[in-house]
């Protein structure tokens, strides 16, 4: 039995595609002595399926966007403008010890906030506001009406069931 047709692969392929049991579904660069597998438009990166950067005179893949790496964003992450400090800034280009983090919503609490504008301590308050208690009188009704309307389909479908 032959290797497989795509570059590297050494697992034994069928007679009918060439192609091993991994491969099988996957298509060949149509570029004559090819044997990479397809990216885009029936081409395989090394013979254009995927985009080039559009800086001047630069031939690599482009990653995000229309660039590659290096001409693209600058990614990095900001440092803390504290005088000493290395740690990644957030807000007003400070870390949390420095400044950068908002504190709690609740009055006279200095603690840094952490979810939905709450400290640690007073996250409770955040999870209260959210889901604002149900009143039992108005959730008892509701289940009464279900109860009700539940029971009359029953009595409508025992009644229909005799017609036939």
């Amino acid at each position: 039995m032959r290797a497989c047709v795509f570059n590297g692969c050494t697992k034994p392929a069928t007679e009918a595609t060439g192609k091993c049991d991994f491969h099988r579904g996957r298509t060949k660069c149509i570029i004559d002595g090819c044997a990479n597998q397809v990216y885009a438009r029936q081409l395989c990166i090394r013979h254009g399926g995927k985009k080039l950067c559009i800086a001047p005179g630069c031939g690599s893949n482009a990653r995000s966007g229309d660039y590659c790496c290096r001409h693209g964003a600058d990614n990095t992450k900001q440092i803390c403008t504290h005088a000493g400090c290395h740690r990644v800034a957030h807000l007003r280009q400070k870390c949390v010890r420095h400044g950068g983090g908002r504190p709690c919503h609740v009055n006279g609490c200095t603690t840094h906030a952490r979810a939905a504008g709450y400290c640690w301590r007073h996250r409770k308050r955040a999870n209260d506001a959210v889901l604002p208690p149900a009143e039992p009188d108005d959730l008892w009704m509701d289940v009464l009406q279900e109860l009700a309307r539940s029971d009359a389909d029953d009595e409508m479908l025992s009644d229909s069931s005799s017609f036939c």
